[in-house]
């Protein structure tokens, strides 16, 4: 009981700092996130021996997170045209990964 009163505060702290933050809109990068849990799956398909499935889900999460994080860099820098101002959009689309691979992990250890 107690670890889903912390996943439902931890849910709810997000979701009030995202409405607060400017709504719903920023966070919302399907490929990002779906980046983040098709690797957070993968490692718990096959967790190591002393590890949970959440736990090694969790883990892959923040993993899938770097992981996305970088290729956003690659991207962005394959991609700039020298232009400062061109950068805020695929510098935050690159955030989004982190962002969601440690929020996500953070789920998973209160759940797991």
């Amino acid at each position: 009981m107690q670890r889903l009163l912390g996943l439902a505060i931890f849910a709810g702290c997000l979701i009030a700092a995202m409405q607060l933050s400017g709504g719903f809109a920023p966070f919302s990068d399907v490929p990002s996130l779906t980046l983040v849990v098709v690797i957070g799956v993968s490692a718990a398909i096959a967790p190591k021996a002393d590890q949970t499935r959440t736990a090694a889900f969790g883990e892959g999460c923040l993993r899938g997170g770097y992981i996305g994080f970088v290729l956003g860099l690659i991207v962005l820098v394959a991609q700039w045209d020298g232009d400062l101002a061109s950068l805020g959009a695929p510098l935050a689309v690159a955030l989004l990964t982190l962002f969601w691979g440690a929020a996500l992990s953070h789920a998973a250890q209160l759940v797991g």
